[in-house]
């Protein structure tokens, strides 16, 4: 699967045992590594919950997280509330609404997400302040090579029609590396 998205990218960046890749032609930022903890059974960290991880960990970039509705045990929507991360360039807050799905296949357990229109309602419900993310989806596959050890693939696709300053993609791979570098360092020290 990264031999495939390595051939087809012209901006490949390596750090920390991590591979992240920019690819214009579909607005796409993937990030790729290998987890290893002999301590834990990796299979037993790998649902729903990894989302919300992911979440707490950044919580310098994130401001709140949570599960709106349970619709079963591998689907979920979920709201995401972004911090201001760039309001001294006049940046909004921003915030989403997501689906989530989960499929397991074998060794291979696959996350794909796509945000969701929500009604005026759920918004003041949640107190959503600034732009609504739209139109944006990620996929994150875990290929369980063993017990202990797994490769992590995610790819974050934004909305081509999103009005992005150049910068911005320094800006969203530089946040993509401080959430999974965390995410990675959190997962091999865990006893």
């Amino acid at each position: 699967m990264m031999e495939e998205v390595r051939k087809n990218s012209g901006n490949s960046y390596n750090f920390n045992e991590m591979t992240m890749l920019r690819e214009k032609k579909d607005n796409s930022f993937m990030i790729s590594f290998i987890v290893e903890n002999k301590n834990i059974m990796l299979k037993n960290l790998i649902n729903f919950k990894l989302y919300e991880l992911i979440f707490k960990l950044n919580n310098d970039i994130i401001e709140d997280v949570a599960v709106t509705h349970e619709i079963d045990d591998d689907h979920i929507n979920m709201i995401i509330k972004l911090k201001a991360i760039g309001q001294d360039l006049g940046l909004p807050k921003r915030y989403c609404f997501i689906n989530i799905n989960k499929t397991v296949e074998t060794n291979l357990i696959k996350f794909t997400s796509n945000t969701i229109n929500i009604d005026n309602d759920t918004i003041n419900k949640h107190k959503c302040l600034g732009e609504e993310i739209k139109n944006t989806s990620s996929k994150m596959y875990i290929e369980l090579l063993n017990d202990h050890r797994a490769k992590i693939h995610f790819t974050l696709f934004i909305n081509p029609d999103e009005d992005m300053p150049g910068f911005m993609d320094n800006m969203v791979s530089l946040l993509l590396k401080k959430i999974f570098v965390r995410v990675k360092s959190f997962i091999e020290k865990i006893q």
